[in-house]
């Protein structure tokens, strides 16, 4: 559930993966909730007529299952409105605070055209552009698009803090990997970083300045460090 606005929650109607039976998920998951009784103010005109979940589920004996879960962001807030991106989907929508629902970016190929599935992230959004991350199912590597609205120009980014390379050449995902968006202003982003993180870029003189000086004050065991950035 998202906080949509004073009188409405935004709602995601979400599924575990059951690989014992058949699912039948909600074809329709998005809608908005009254925050005064609970009561279903508004069905979104979003149908996904098939369904990928980021949770599975297993019977392994009596009484007993194992489970897998993938986290990874899909819908965000965008200052007072809001991005969804199911995993689903080939469309990503703005749902705005006039409850007006606009594709924002439709995606070719679709991600039902493919096995394993190439599935998208978003990472962070302004009004000049957005960051998507692709993810290839059983891959570990996450490169970063970034479409600009106005040029409709693609780029790969290659991003410090997404991307690590280890002492001895391999590649490693950083901790700090945004699964949840916080409730941020418009052009704007806020991120965890792991203490842990900053402290092995300072030793690889990766860092400069203020950062840098916050690095030698860190111990490894810290809480992690709020980053806040503001798009111009």
């Amino acid at each position: 559930m998202f906080n949509f606005d004073d009188e409405a929650l935004l709602f995601y109607d979400d599924f575990t993966l059951d690989l014992d039976k058949i699912n039948n998920p909600n074809s329709n998951p998005y809608s908005l909730i009254s925050k005064k009784d609970g009561c279903l103010i508004s069905v979104l005109n979003i149908h996904l007529s098939h369904r990928y979940s980021t949770k599975t589920r297993r019977s392994v004996g009596p009484n007993q299952s194992s489970g897998t879960l993938q986290k990874f962001p899909q819908n965000m807030q965008y200052g007072p409105d809001f991005v969804i991106a199911d995993i689903s989907s080939d469309t990503l929508y703005l749902f705005t605070q006039n409850r007006e629902l606009t594709p924002l970016l439709v995606r070719k190929p679709s991600v039902h055209a493919s096995e394993p599935r190439m599935l998208w992230a978003t990472q962070r959004i302004t009004d000049r552009f957005i960051v998507i991350g692709k993810i290839s199912e059983g891959s570990g590597r996450i490169p970063e698009l970034m479409y600009e609205f106005q040029t409709g120009k693609i780029s790969e980014l290659s991003l410090l803090d997404h991307v690590v390379c280890r002492r001895d050449g391999t590649w490693l995902r950083s901790v700090n990997f945004p699964t949840i968006h916080p409730a941020i202003g418009k052009n704007w982003d806020a991120q965890l970083i792991w203490p842990s993180f900053l402290i092995d870029a300072m030793k690889d003189k990766r860092l400069s300045g203020d950062v840098e000086k916050l690095a030698k004050s860190l111990n490894i065991d810290d809480n992690p460090v709020v980053r806040i950035i503001k798009f111009k």
